[in-house]
């Protein structure tokens, strides 16, 4: 057994939040007495609680009164911080990936998968009678209908990464994985202010500096190599700090492959009908090789194969489109006929040698400030990469380069899993590490998951002695787990999830000329691609221009 790192940690002035998997503790801050534990509900609570799963999204309102949790169940719960109460349970349409209070306390703000972003008030409204049932065309708005009777603020079209309210909560910024920057009105988020753009990778940190001089000042991370500093109002890029050259050197975690036949989100997918055709194929070949009689195998004749046996070539003439994935694999099947197995994130295959390591993967996963010798320090940490980072935030762009902005790096020899500023203090934070990573797997006999540093502008040190806090964190509320409870924590999925398998390299709206000799992945082309291309080329020789996609629909719409 080992035990499970904390995913989430809030420190409050008298309490401590922190969840580990699907359990949540509550411990004073100042005593490190743990005061309440899902760990110790009765067991049908208990039940309810490990049957939820891990949890992926939590928030803490202003007054640490009030907890909300939602995970991979769409189920948002309130809790009571006071004796981990649950107070309500309420269903989300889709899986959450980002949960805010406002600052009263009274709104929950919830954002998922689909793009949209819903708000619920803090206690469920009753009804007399239940509500009826949704209907298409109540709101064209939203992608999806709120079970839970929920508000959409505003919708994306692609995954919803991050957002933030703004200081005076006027304004909600929101991040998608498109490289997609929005500041819109709060709660009117149909009226957007501004966008900042200029990401060319996703974008999966957004932070503004809590300081009254810096309320203007947004900063974003994702899978770029530098930090974008903005001024959110005007949709302005202010500077950018690069942070590549100093994160790379402390990756201990590489992109894992994609697991055959699943898609970005780990859903498996249907096999394709080529794969299909594929294994009958190689069936069909296996049982006739088994029922050769001697007397063919002196003559040399070669049975006739099964005619109702769908051959790779009858599949590619019927067309292909839609059986081969973002890579250009086929769904349910690789390019390789050779079987990979995955081995601590290298590509090892049944011979036993090993391909090269992945290319690391940058995704920022957290940015804070603090205030250390008066001057305004960003604080982030990056998936799988075993050190914290922080550096003098610049003032301007004149004051970025190699000799005035310096990014310092304290490594832990294990990948961070989140970090907290300490409550009251200005210079000291609170860190989860995975303890137990190492390159041959899970070892039992490591060192603490939590740590308490001292940062200054040029080095770091941990607390010593270590308060009663941090004593109880590493020992009286340690939650064991077994192995496969540790990966359903998913603590470097987004290193796979969040990249594009395709970076666009041209306008799909700018037809070019017909090339003879487009392919698909395996060098062949199917019947429908060749079919196209024959009637362009005809079309060109005989002098028809062709019309632009945007042209021909609306004269269609006419």
């Amino acid at each position: 057994m080992v035990s499970c790192p904390p995913t989430h940690l809030f420190h409050g002035e008298h309490k401590t939040i922190a969840i580990s998997g699907p359990h949540i503790q509550i411990l004073d801050s100042n005593s490190g007495e743990l005061l309440h534990s899902t760990v110790s509900f009765e067991s049908s609570k208990l039940e309810a609680v490990l049957k939820s799963g891990p949890v992926r999204c939590v928030a803490v309102n202003y007054n640490f009164t009030h907890l909300a949790t939602a995970g991979d169940d769409k189920q948002l719960k309130v809790w009571a911080i006071d004796g981990l109460q649950l107070l309500s349970e309420r269903e989300l349409p889709k899986k959450p990936t980002q949960i805010e209070f406002t600052r009263s306390g009274q709104t929950i703000i919830v954002a998922d998968k689909f793009g949209d972003v819903f708000s619920y008030p803090l206690t469920p409204l009753k009804t007399a009678t239940p509500p009826p049932a949704p209907s298409r065309e109540a709101d064209t708005l939203t992608s999806h209908e709120s079970p839970s009777g929920g508000t959409l603020i505003l919708g994306h079209t692609s995954l919803l990464t991050a957002f933030l309210l703004t200081s005076d909560e006027t304004h909600i910024i929101t991040a998608d994985r498109d490289e997609h920057i929005r500041v819109s009105w709060f709660p009117q988020g149909y009226v957007i202010e501004s966008f900042c753009l200029g990401h060319k990778k996703f974008v999966s940190a957004l932070h503004i500096p809590r300081d009254p001089i810096a309320h203007d000042i947004l900063v974003s991370g994702g899978g770029d190599p530098v930090l974008k500093v903005w001024d959110w109002r005007a949709g302005r890029r202010l500077y950018d700090v690069a942070i590549e050259q100093s994160v790379y050197p402390f990756f201990a975690v590489r992109r894992a492959q994609r697991k055959r036949g699943y898609d970005s989100d780990g859903e498996p997918k249907p096999p394709s009908r080529r794969w299909l055709a594929r294994q009958r194929r190689r069936e069909a070949k296996a049982a006739t090789v088994t029922v050769t009689t001697p007397a063919e195998k002196e003559t040399g004749a070669t049975p006739e194969a099964d005619p109702e046996v769908e051959t790779e070539e009858n599949v590619e003439a019927e067309g292909d489109d839609g059986d081969e994935d973002e890579n250009g694999d086929e769904n349910g099947a690789s390019g390789n006929d050779d079987d990979v197995v995955e081995v601590n994130a290298m590509r090892v295959t049944t011979s036993g040698e090993p391909s090269e390591l992945p290319t690391p993967v940058l995704v920022v996963q957290k940015i804070e400030t603090l205030n250390i010798g008066g001057k305004l320090v960003l604080v982030f940490s990056a998936i799988g990469a075993t050190a914290l980072f922080w550096f003098a935030l610049p003032p301007d762009a004149a004051a970025i380069s190699e000799e005035l902005l310096v990014i310092h790096a304290h490594d832990f020899g294990r990948p961070v899993i989140t970090f907290a500023p300490v409550t009251g203090s200005l210079d000291c934070v609170w860190v989860s590490v995975d303890a137990h990573w190492a390159d041959e797997g899970l070892s039992p006999d490591v060192p603490s998951h939590m740590r308490l540093v001292q940062l200054t502008l040029g080095s770091a040190t941990e607390v010593s002695p270590p308060p009663p806090l941090l004593s109880t964190l590493n020992n009286a509320s340690v939650i064991l787990a077994n192995e496969r409870e540790i990966s359903t924590l998913q603590l470097y999925e987004p290193l796979t999830s969040l990249p594009k398998n395709i970076d666009a390299t041209h306008n799909p709206m700018i037809r070019d000329a017909p090339d003879s000799n487009t392919t698909n992945a395996k060098g062949k082309r199917s019947a429908k691609a060749a079919g196209k291309l024959r009637t362009r080329m005809a079309l060109q020789e005989r002098g028809v221009p062709e019309e632009p996609p945007i042209r021909r629909l609306k004269e269609q719409e006419k």
